[in-house]
């Protein structure tokens, strides 16, 4: 198998090409899934939504602000860095409707003209930067991901007429 990377070399002059999704792979216990982009953002910050561009503080925020898929609305999300999103899934199944969320092998799609390329530095004008395009990946499966664990929940003791209720 031949494996090629290509790339461009642009001039300092030249506005940076916009971000493309690169992968969305889940954590190796399913709970998040992380987003990555080929390249650094701006955080989101000519977005109007500045909930999503506090880039940095930890802040959730929506995904379906920046990303479509399933449970989008149902996900948080917080930027990791400025080239990844980290997609939190609701934790209580009791509440949610877990075949609604997003699956291995769903697509996730970047929705276009929420983030444009990180500025250079403070010097330029990064205001006339382009928007990202709409890009989609499939979401993945951790390549390592972790056995299920049994947790039994049983009274300690019982006695002689009552009911042995397993959990």
């Amino acid at each position: 198998t031949t494996m090629s990377t290509e790339f461009q070399l642009l001039s300092t002059y030249e506005e940076p090409v916009a971000p493309v999704l690169y992968s969305a792979i889940f954590s190796s216990n399913g709970a998040y899934m992380d987003v990555i982009f080929d390249s650094e953002t701006d955080y989101a910050a000519a977005s109007t939504n500045t909930i999503m561009a506090a880039s940095s503080s930890s802040t959730d925020w929506d995904c379906s602000l920046l990303l479509t898929m399933n449970g989008g609305s149902l996900s948080t999300c917080n930027w990791l860095s400025a080239s990844s999103v980290r997609v939190s899934f609701p934790t209580t199944s009791a509440t949610v409707d877990t075949s609604l969320l997003i699956a291995p092998g769903g697509t996730v799609t970047v929705i276009e003209s929420v983030v444009k390329a990180a500025c250079a530095d403070a010097m330029s004008d990064c205001s006339a930067y382009s928007y990202a395009s709409s890009s989609s990946v499939t979401s993945e499966a951790n390549a390592s991901p972790e056995s299920p664990t049994v947790i039994w929940n049983l009274p300690i003791v019982i006695g002689n007429c009552d009911n042995l209720t397993l959990d």
